[in-house]
């Protein structure tokens, strides 16, 4: 070692710097190789969105079932608007459904549950009808899989001992039979014949609004589900209807299709003409008369079922909601079957509201990804059921819980009951005009009154044909407290058998209108009075307008002469022509 560096010594001087350099070079030679052997730092490898399978029970799109075609088809194109518009919200995972259509039966929707278990599903969306979430809900909860029915109500479905795995974002029937009997007794109702389904829904529904103890009560029991042709109730319920009085209502608790079956049997009976008045459940709001197929045996009632009432989830019109807004507007855009409201049977729309639970069925879907957004791990790694089901339990506290298009949306670990927290329970008061159903009021159970009536659509009911008919619609205002007025006895005025009251070809009966007037200190019940009080008014608002019209008049012809003046006094040279459209502008063009 020693001799080699006298060696390099002796050298001359810049022979040993380079040698020194190459020697240096050398040393370093090794580390380079292995830095230019070594791959490049590789960047972050991005999660890929867990894939999350989302079943969903959906009514069958059939005819003459349970759940009219419309709203069976309007259900469906919901669910996918749902998907789609939320899943440009949520990006940590991807949600791939798999829809099972059944019937409102126990025995389908079970063997409907039985397959999305098979495939893999993580939840449930579904099922619409009480009946059928009482059949699928043992099948996952076995698998200990959530479901959250948008329009099941039935409240049977709390008990968390049988359906542990249950929920929904409507409010359960104990809210709508106060509702119902809210609604009787305003009406003044002493006496009422309940009509009910045999199955969960209407059995329950039934049960509770016979607790009214100021009430005589009749309930009739209709098999489930109806037959296929409808005249097949005619024979049974001629005997079921009681003799009605002015004091006498029906409550349909039934299904929409039973509804229908029901009252082509009223017409036939002629039981749909004064003094009979109907008063239905949310089932029968959801009846939708272009669905009947004309081998069903039903009819298109139509104007029979004019002042008809039923009750509805007051969701049923979020229309004006900014929660709902993004989702009908996609809808539209995409032009998806069954717009809300609007009716398929002849393409026109007779009213673009969307049908009952439709906002219920989004929120239910909304719930999901707010669970799942809340429990898929970091990795992309998918939680388990019981995590999941953890969160819709409200652990940790406030999983599911965000601003719906029904309102604020979270549920009752003890019940998988929309909680009350946020929202209290609401239901519209819906009359039958036409086609569509309209509101006429509402229930709102943490208010005071509970029940009070529109501004701006009077509630009707049907006259006495044989009563005057003279005045027969009004509007009232405020809460629902006052009598229903008794119709009055004059019988040769205008509304006489001119215009069919005594009877018309085929018999069918002519449906009128009289007002539920409130309760006040004195009233004017002749019809001289009404007609010198409506002919007063009437002249007044000519004269009125007349004059009105003559002071514009004279307004209008003199500006046009001092506008005439300015522009020859300005403009000597040229002619003032004016065409039609500037004569009907009121202007004219110099040329």
């Amino acid at each position: 070692m020693g001799c080699g560096c006298a060696s390099l010594l002796s050298l001359p001087l810049p022979l040993s710097l380079l040698l020194l350099l190459v020697l240096a070079s050398l040393a370093h030679l090794p580390r380079a190789i292995g830095a230019a052997d070594a791959p490049p730092p590789q960047a972050p490898v991005a999660v890929p969105p867990a894939v999350v399978k989302l079943g969903f029970l959906l009514p069958v799109q059939e005819r003459n079932l349970d759940i009219p075609l419309n709203l069976a088809r309007e259900w469906g194109s919901a669910a996918q608007v749902a998907l789609d518009v939320l899943s440009t919200r949520y990006k940590r995972f991807t949600i791939k459904p798999v829809f099972q259509a059944v019937e409102c039966a126990a025995e389908s929707a079970a063997i409907g549950a039985e397959a999305l278990v098979k495939q893999g599903v993580a939840g449930v969306v579904g099922p619409a009808c009480s009946e059928a979430a009482v059949g699928a809900a043992p099948v996952l909860s076995g698998a200990g899989i959530p479901m959250v029915s948008f329009a099941a109500t039935a409240d049977a479905l709390r008990n968390r001992t049988a359906y542990p795995t249950f929920f929904r974002t409507a409010f359960g029937d104990r809210h709508q039979a106060a509702a119902i009997r809210s609604v009787i007794d305003q009406l003044q109702w002493k006496r009422i014949l309940v009509f009910h389904s045999a199955e969960t829904y209407g059995e329950a529904l039934a049960y509770d609004v016979a607790q009214e103890p100021q009430l005589q009560v009749r309930t009739v029991r209709i098999p489930h589900p109806p037959p296929a042709d409808c005249s097949a109730f005619f024979p049974a319920a001629a005997d079921d209807w009681m003799q009605a009085s002015e004091d006498t209502g029906v409550v349909l608790a039934v299904l929409p299709r039973t509804a229908s079956c029901l009252w082509a049997a009223a017409s036939k009976l002629n039981l749909l003409a004064y003094p009979w008045w109907y008063l239905g459940t949310d089932g029968v709001a959801a009846l939708d008369l272009m669905d009947a197929a004309p081998e069903s045996g039903e009819e298109m009632l139509g104007g029979q079922l004019e002042y008809e009432l039923a009750l509805a989830p007051s969701a049923a019109d979020p229309s004006g909601e900014e929660a709902f807004a993004p989702f009908r507007s996609y809808w539209q855009q995409q032009s998806y079957a069954a717009f809300p409201g609007l009716l398929t049977f002849d393409a026109a729309p007779h009213f673009s509201t969307p049908r009952p639970f439709v906002p219920h069925l989004i929120d239910a879907v909304w719930a999901f990804h707010e669970a799942f957004n809340k429990t898929v791990g970091e990795n992309g790694s998918f939680p388990s059921t019981s995590q999941l089901l953890a969160c819709f339990n409200d652990s940790p506290a406030d999983c599911v819980s965000f601003a719906g298009t029904t309102g604020h949306v979270h549920f009752d670990s003890d019940s998988g009951e929309r909680s009350k927290l946020h929202v209290s329970p609401r239901y519209s008061l819906m009359q039958f005009a036409g086609l569509p159903w309209m509101p006429v009021g509402e229930w709102v159970e943490q208010q005071q009154p509970r029940l009070n009536l529109t501004q701006q659509t009077p509630l009707m009911r049907p006259a006495d044909p044989a009563g005057d008919t003279s005045s027969s619609t009004g509007e009232v205002n405020g809460s629902l407290t006052g009598e229903v007025a008794p119709p009055a006895s004059n019988s040769s005025s205008s509304g006489g058998g001119s215009n069919g009251i005594d009877g018309t070809a085929g018999g069918s009966s002519v449906r009128q209108s009289a007002t539920i007037e409130p309760t006040t200190a004195a009233t004017d019940s002749t019809s001289g009075g009404s007609s010198s009080s409506t002919g007063s008014t009437i002249a007044i608002a000519v004269v009125c307008s007349a004059m009105l019209v003559a002071l514009i008049a004279i307004v209008g012809a003199m500006l046009w002469s001092k506008r005439q003046h300015l522009f020859v006094h300005e403009e000597p040279k040229h002619h003032m022509v004016a065409d039609d459209a500037d004569v009907a502008r009121g202007g004219v063009h110099l040329l």
